[in-house]
């Protein structure tokens, strides 16, 4: 009998701390992720890809309700489809992607392009029910097929699975709970991206950091840094010294085939531009103290990146 009782209360108390809501962050929080997608213009069909990390800024006040503000920045890069990709290239943007505010368990998004309001999730649908139209699914194809508990810091907050309704629409293999949305972080796709399956979108959050300690990771994520995210293929130059004062020597591997460097500020400007040569020493005294991203082209216009931390 004691040992029922003892398997009761385990249950009950389980039970209990499941199903405490854990409402979005309303400050100092950053969500990390990738987002991508297939624009068709043949015969110039592009992939655009945009690695980003966005971020609570402030407050403000929109027909008369309090908001929170959303800004992102990070690298978006396009490249010619299908693969093998013959040219492409990237740069840095920094940009306001709207405002979002919670009532009663709903989070609500009033995007950059327009004042009106639109409903991002609602945790207190139930298994069966068919998500609604809105920006993430703008038709109503969708429905919740099951809600787990995910044990997140310490805490378990409920999970709610998503699946395509009419599989003729979709003749995809991965219809089926492709996609899942969490108590205070959002969709697995990412905040406010779109929770259609992977077709000619497709996008994943990896990181949310609140408070500066890293609350939620997928499987690959480690931080949710802008700098952990900003280095695109990292192998293929080193920076050395760096952080430096006076300059700093690029190390190659592989074949050389590249044509020019591009050092750029955190607002996008560049401040320096010079010819590579196959040994190359760039001088940095003239820059202010500070992070510096440093591109670099080859001679099929595919670009390359670092950070560089100037003395």
């Amino acid at each position: 009998m004691k040992i029922y009782l003892l398997i009761i209360l385990l249950l009950i108390a389980f039970t209990g701390s499941s199903q405490n809501y854990f409402s979005f962050p309303d400050s100092n929080a950053a969500w990390c992720g990738q987002r991508s997608q297939l624009f068709f213009n043949p015969p110039n069909d592009q992939v655009h890809r945009w690695t980003y990390q966005q971020f609570i800024t402030n407050d403000t006040l929109i027909n008369g309700e309090l908001y929170h503000k959303l800004e992102e920045n990070g690298v978006f890069e396009w490249e010619d489809y299908p693969i093998p990709f013959n040219s492409g290239s990237s740069t840095y943007f920094h940009q306001y992607v709207g405002c979002i505010r919670e009532v009663n368990k709903i989070l609500y998004y009033v995007p950059p392009t327009s004042p009106t309001e639109n409903y991002l999730y609602n945790f207190n649908f139930m298994v069966g029910d068919t998500l609604p139209s809105n920006i993430l699914t703008p038709s109503n194809y969708t429905m919740i097929t099951r809600i787990d508990s995910i044990l997140i810091a310490g805490n378990y907050r409920k999970q709610f699975f998503v699946s395509v309704v009419d599989t003729n629409l979709w003749q995809m293999p991965t219809h089926f709970e492709y996609v899942s949305i969490i108590e205070g972080i959002g969709s697995t796709n990412g905040l406010n991206w779109t929770l259609m399956p992977y077709f000619e979108r497709g996008g994943s959050l990896w990181a949310l950091k609140q408070d500066g300690t890293l609350i939620y990771t997928d499987s690959i994520a480690t931080s949710c840094d802008v700098t952990g995210y900003m280095e695109i293929n990292p192998i293929v130059f080193k920076i050395y010294p760096n952080p430096a004062s006076e300059s700093f020597e690029i190390e190659f591997s592989g074949v050389w085939n590249f044509k020019y460097i591009q050092i750029i500020d955190v607002s996008g400007k560049v401040v320096i531009e010079n010819i590579l040569n196959s040994y190359q020493r760039i001088s940095v005294s003239t820059l202010d103290p500070g992070l510096y991203f440093v591109r670099i082209y080859d001679r099929e216009n595919h670009s390359y990146h670092k950070l560089f931390s100037k003395l």
